[in-house]
């Protein structure tokens, strides 16, 4: 059987372009739509196959477990990015979200493949995995994004939680900070493990001893947020600069911040982790170590469209992708007053 890969080979194109010119997608180049159609006319495929050969009792639907699919800006954009994507190859995406609850992720995992989705874009909770729906005679294709649940058998596009903490401090400590203050999610989400862990190696790489450092946990919301911090100046009154590891936990802090009479960033530096559209509306603007979301996204995209139309990719080795962010710098720090 003609598959799509064998034509984007001869044509020289990647298969997800080989796919948006056998559809007729408008940002194909036309001498490159032509060449690829007369590759899959010599070959034997018709064009109006594609729907019907990628895969058998195909839905052309694709599922995204999520945390969250409100309140959070990770999610939000993510998701807007993906739907439009997976649209360019006649794909629509089912979005799900577990609310941070284990029991209620296992339960989607258990029923997702009932439903015939084609795939899965699984954000993974502290231990879970979906490796069972890679399993079976009618598999399911699988993609960890974001995060990786430490699975061997399933494919990731993820990012490197810890070394976004390690920048975040490295940014702090360049700036003459020694007095730090960090507030994480809850201890039981995989992520925040992940980041505490490349705070920790930051410090010691510093040497700022990790007892002088107050770590406080709080739930992803910018109540939890504002708390936090209000335990961390408690805490250590003397604090000059606070890594707010999750947007809400950001603005939640920047909100309490100004509650008390703190000025950002002449008595506090404040950094958050994450992509809010509100950073820059701040005053001052928020620093972000700003997570690669449209990099993952697309990735993944790619990655699945090549799984599902390649038959026996389920059986190939997985693929562990890691896109790294980067630091956004604005105006919420600078160096230690005195």
């Amino acid at each position: 059987m003609v598959r799509l890969s064998h034509i984007a080979k001869l044509a020289h194109v990647s298969v997800s372009t080989a796919s948006r010119a056998l559809a007729g997608h408008e940002y194909v180049a036309s001498e490159t739509r032509d060449r690829v159609r007369a590759v899959a006319a010599e070959l034997g495929y018709e064009p109006n196959t594609l729907a019907r050969g990628l895969r058998r009792s195909q839905t052309r639907m694709i599922g995204m477990l999520l945390p969250d699919t409100r309140g959070s800006s990770f999610s939000s954009e993510a998701s807007q990015l993906l739907h439009k994507q997976l649209q360019d190859f006649g794909y629509g995406l089912l979005l799900c979200a577990n609310h941070h609850d284990r029991e209620v992720e296992k339960r989607y995992l258990q029923t997702l493949p009932g439903i015939g989705i084609d795939g899965l874009f699984h954000l993974p909770l502290a231990h879970g995995n979906a490796e069972a729906l890679i399993e079976g005679n009618n598999p399911v294709r699988v993609i960890e994004f974001l995060r990786s649940s430490g699975s061997a058998k399933l494919d990731g596009v993820v990012h490197d939680e810890s070394a976004g903490s390690v920048q975040v401090i490295e940014h702090f400590v360049q700036l003459g900070h020694r007095r730090l203050g960090v507030i994480l999610g809850p201890k039981r989400l995989g992520s925040t493990g992940q980041r505490a862990a490349g705070v920790l190696r930051a410090l010691d790489f510093a040497g700022i001893d990790r007892d002088t450092v107050p770590m406080v946990h709080a739930e992803h919301s910018t109540d939890g947020g504002g708390r936090a911090l209000t335990e961390l100046l408690a805490r250590r009154p003397k604090v000059t600069a606070v890594y707010a590891a999750g947007a809400n936990l950001a603005l939640g802090a920047a909100i309490a911040a100004k509650n008390a009479q703190i000025r950002i960033p002449d008595q506090l530096s404040l950094v958050g982790l994450g992509n809010p559209s509100w950073g820059r509306l701040m005053d001052p603007p928020l620093t972000t170590y700003a997570l690669p979301i449209q990099e993952i996204v697309m990735t993944a995209a790619l990655l699945m469209m090549s799984r599902i139309e390649d038959q026996a990719s389920a059986a190939s080795v997985p693929v562990q992708i890691t896109i790294s962010g980067r630091m956004n710098i604005k105006e919420s720090c600078a160096p230690p007053a005195g």
